[in-house]
């Protein structure tokens, strides 16, 4: 019997309203009483069924599905493996071990990719995309890390906090020769009107990034060539605060607006897709801001107005740096080249 009071108290409960809500009705429009029972019904057909009906197998809720939660429940549940989570300072160790000195005398670039928050799969795509882009086009390899927070890589890549940003770039600047080459660094994630990147993987705390934090971290590396690009809304303080004569700052929004392209169907930004047709990063810049802009009117978009600060000192690095690049590729599709290395084929 006790298991079937919820539902007899639950019908008690709606035959007191249906009987309430008919003397409301026939009170409110003095209706005779041989239309009281009619009108009973009325409310009984018109009110108190519909909200008995089962709400999570109609239109008003999407019906309970097993699959959804489960896949949740994994993507949350994936660093709270005991497993992966004392694996992660293995991971980063294994990283930053694997950086390689650069050569004397040429300007070297190294590379930092960092995919700051887990719960969409599009910060770890691009960071993927975006380093082997570096790799194969500015010759960062055995120069380039990744710290990405994505269920699906936490046994393959450490994950992104301060704490490993901060150890990161201090190991960058141990390899790296800070008076020639420059660090790429690339933060990927949601931004906050607070104006802090959100570092985010449940069920872990993590700290989010402000932009006084992140110059901190920079400064205390002892790293001087920096390019810092921040793809994230309302990221135009980054620029503000970070603006150095050695430092190019790119910021995808104003310091008051939301970016533009967060999405699970996003691969790479625009900035990205410019940086495929030059090897120089401000003209990069100048190329994807007005694609921007283009497709914002086309979507009836508030504008994102990206923003970017140039150094004088890091403007004539990356001159040479682009010279050097572009040299390079001659080289190799010059018609010596292209023999010497079909040769015996």
């Amino acid at each position: 019997m006790g298991s079937y009071l919820p539902y007899l108290f639950n019908g008690l409960a709606t035959i007191w309203f249906a009987v309430a809500a008919t003397l409301a009705a026939v009170r409110l429009l003095g209706a005779p009483k041989r239309k009281w029972l009619p009108a009973f019904l009325a409310v009984g057909l018109l009110v108190n069924l519909p909200l008995g009906i089962d709400r999570y197998r109609t239109l008003w809720s999407a019906p309970y599905d097993e699959e959804t939660v489960a896949t949740y429940q994994r993507r949350r549940a994936a660093l709270a493996n005991e497993d992966v989570f004392y694996l992660q300072p293995k991971l980063l160790r294994q990283q930053l071990a694997a950086l390689k000195p650069g050569k004397r005398g040429v300007i070297d670039l190294y590379f930092i990719g960092v995919a700051a928050y887990a719960g969409q799969d599009v910060f770890m795509k691009e960071v993927h995309s975006v380093k082997r882009l570096f790799d194969e086009r500015f010759g960062t390899t055995g120069h380039s890390l990744m710290l990405i927070n994505n269920p699906t890589t936490v046994s393959e890549s450490p994950i992104a906090s301060s704490t490993s940003l901060a150890l990161a770039l201090k190991r960058v600047a141990e390899v790296m020769d800070r008076d020639e080459d420059i660090v790429f660094l690339f933060i990927t994630s949601h931004g906050s009107k607070e104006h802090e990147a959100t570092f985010e993987f449940s069920p872990m705390q993590l700290k989010p990034l402000d932009p006084g934090r992140l110059k901190e971290l920079l400064d205390r590396s002892g790293i001087k060539r920096r390019v810092v690009v921040v793809s994230a809304c309302y990221s135009g303080t980054f620029v503000d605060v970070l603006k150095d004569p050695e430092t190019l700052v790119i910021a995808a929004s104003a310091a008051d607006k939301t970016s533009f392209g967060c999405s699970n169907g996003a691969d790479f930004t625009y900035f990205d897709e410019a940086l495929r047709e030059t090897y120089s990063f401000s003209e990069a810049f100048e190329i994807a801001r007005p694609v921007i802009a283009e497709r914002e009117r086309e979507g009836n978009l508030r504008s994102s107005d990206p923003r970017m600060f140039v150094g004088e000192g890091i403007k004539a690095a990356l001159q040479e740096f682009v010279s050097l690049r572009q040299s390079a590729v001659k080289r190799v599709q010059s018609p010596s080249a292209v023999r010497s290395l079909t040769k015996g084929h």
